[in-house]
């Protein structure tokens, strides 16, 4: 099969354009991978001028950045398993992907796996704590930064819960977050994880000032995830 028969025509140009430049032609790509979806802010139409490009790659590869475009293999054997189809990632691709080449043989069987809301609920919790403990010490471009990370996280959790709905991009999150989360809710979203009180109401001063999406800082970030 020629690279031109694999080539879907909905390939964007400037994603072409993007991994021209970082080294990895969409040709040698699609020869490497069975699939290739995109997903994220993208796929939804939802993309500011510097978001990622995020590429669901079926095959033999690691998972890596190329230049703006961030590429996430997963093998073709691990696509059939629970682990893969129960997870939260699975669960967006399947409902948001834009297939740009191949076509899906377990999109239709992906379900809410307890494991990845235990594993959501541990992230969280585990920042929740991180930031309650470090908020002292970060510049408030970090704070917010991190802030937003554990909103969105909190959102992505809530969805999972609920356990029939495909978790969204980002900018979809924050555009549902002020009229889906109160204080009150907040703290009993955080008591649910066994965070006191005091950590709850300190976190939600931080996620609730937050007025618009912040962006990662200039300089590396002292990572609060434990």
């Amino acid at each position: 099969m020629t690279n031109k028969s694999r080539q879907s025509p909905r390939v964007p140009r400037e994603l072409h354009r993007q991994l021209e430049v970082g080294g990895l032609p969409w040709a040698v790509l699609a020869r490497r991978a069975h699939e290739i979806v995109l997903f994220g802010s993208r796929a939804q139409g939802m993309a500011g001028q510097d978001s990622d490009w995020d590429l669901f790659c079926v095959g033999e590869g690691s998972t890596s950045r190329v230049g703006s475009v961030h590429l996430v293999w997963v093998p073709s054997a691990e696509t059939f398993t629970e682990k893969w189809l129960g997870s939260e990632l699975a669960g967006h691709i399947a409902a948001y992907g834009v297939w740009l080449l191949g076509t899906s043989h377990w999109r239709e069987r992906v379900f809410v796996s307890p494991i990845a809301v235990a594993h959501k609920q541990r992230l969280v919790k585990a920042r929740l704590a991180a930031l309650d403990r470090y908020q002292h010490d970060l510049a408030p471009a970090r704070r917010a930064y991190y802030g937003l990370r554990i909103r969105r996280d909190v959102q992505r959790l809530l969805i999972l819960r609920g356990g029939g709905a495909a978790v969204p991009a980002s900018p979809l999150l924050d555009r549902a977050w002020a009229a889906s989360m109160s204080r009150e809710r907040w703290i009993g979203i955080c008591q649910s994880l066994d965070v006191d009180i005091d950590a709850a109401d300190q976190t939600w001063r931080i996620v609730s000032s937050i007025r618009k999406p912040a962006r990662p800082p200039s300089t590396k970030p002292r990572s609060i995830a434990r």
